[in-house]
């Protein structure tokens, strides 16, 4: 009997409990921390079994003032599904979460000023409080099981106005599969950037439940704008906090003259035009977040081998080193045509 007049509690309170009534709320409390308007104009729906779920429709996030594109972001839809009774042994299984038609515009004002940089809020002072000791490391979670976290049909409007230049990733799907912290997930994206196809897949994981500890494998392949395909393999080291990535990349035989002509970026003007038909690159690439370096490095250029060792340090004011080895070239060849 404790049972049925659980679950029909479970069914019946959806239809008294009117979560718009939150959304004004909402449109405030995001208003005061960033400055920007958020609007949801469908309805916020909710459920509670079989899932605990949360749909809307029609998001908006405005940009501020200043700007003329009105919109940062906009959402088409997004739902999200969770299984009630595992929440109770702190286990998260999440049987959909889809967003759909996501629209982003990074934007940046002929004053410099850009859209994704948030206004900060001044920090308030705290009452001091006697040191605890810290947290031992891990989730505050037993297990997590995503079926489908998906990103469909988005669209990215990158907009510089100091340049006049307009760039447009659309056509954006990502999806990843089996998503838990015990076994490899599985990453697609597909994507058209300026008219020209891009594809990524591969896996990633396990992730482990303490996040953070130990390394995380990593293999993807992309093949980009029909010229470039590029294989990453490697490992990625305490990525919440401090990511350390150290990979082999390889580049399979491409033109580059094909590759530009694909992007729509001119080539540059060369004496000889069958230079710039041919290039692949193999290297070993360790980064984080205060240096590059890349190790054991071999650019084919036409009919010249580079090898090549470098490495990049301070960003702000870069320092740069380097070792470099050229077998031959022909630099007559790599010059500009003849001129008046």
């Amino acid at each position: 009997a404790l049972i049925v007049v659980v679950i029909g509690a479970l069914l019946i309170i959806p239809h008294f409990m009117d979560a718009n009534r939150y959304k004004p709320e909402l449109e405030q409390y995001v208003l005061e921390k960033t400055g920007r308007r958020l609007n949801v104009d469908g309805d916020v729906r909710l459920s509670l079994f079989p899932w605990a779920g949360v749909a809307f429709s029609g998001l908006r996030l405005g940009n501020p003032p200043s700007f003329v594109e009105k919109d940062f972001l906009t959402v088409k839809s997004f739902d999200v599904r969770v299984k009630l009774w595992p929440l109770l042994s702190k286990q998260i299984e999440v049987d959909r979460l889809v967003v759909s038609e996501p629209h982003l515009w990074l934007v940046t004002n002929r004053d410099g000023a850009v859209s994704w940089e948030f206004r900060a809020q001044p920090a308030q002072a705290k009452p001091s409080v006697p040191s605890e000791p810290e947290p031992k490391a891990g989730l505050p979670i037993a297990s997590l099981l995503v079926s489908e976290l998906s990103v469909q049909n988005g669209r990215i409007r990158v907009i510089d106005h100091t340049r006049g230049s307009h760039r447009e990733i659309s056509e954006l799907n990502l999806a990843l599969r089996d998503v838990s912290f015990d076994r490899p997930v599985r990453l697609t994206l597909s994507a058209m950037a300026n008219r020209s196809p891009v594809s990524v897949e591969g896996r990633f994981g396990p992730l482990g439940s303490t996040l953070g500890q130990g390394l995380v494998p990593l293999e993807l392949s992309a093949d980009a704008f029909a010229h470039l395909k590029l294989k990453i393999k490697g490992t990625l080291e305490n990525w919440p906090v401090a990511p350390l990535v150290r990979v082999d990349v390889e580049a399979a035989e491409f033109s580059p003259r094909g590759l530009l002509a694909a992007i729509e970026t001119p080539a540059p003007p060369t004496a000889d035009l069958k230079v710039l038909e041919r290039a692949a690159l193999k290297a070993h690439v360790d980064a984080d977040a205060n240096a590059v370096t890349v190790s054991d490095a071999v650019l084919i250029l036409d009919d010249s081998k580079l090898d090549l060792s470098a490495k990049v340090t301070d960003f702000a004011r870069p320092n740069v080193t380097f070792d470099l080895h050229l077998d031959q070239i022909d630099m007559d060849r790599y010059l500009p045509p003849p001129s008046k």
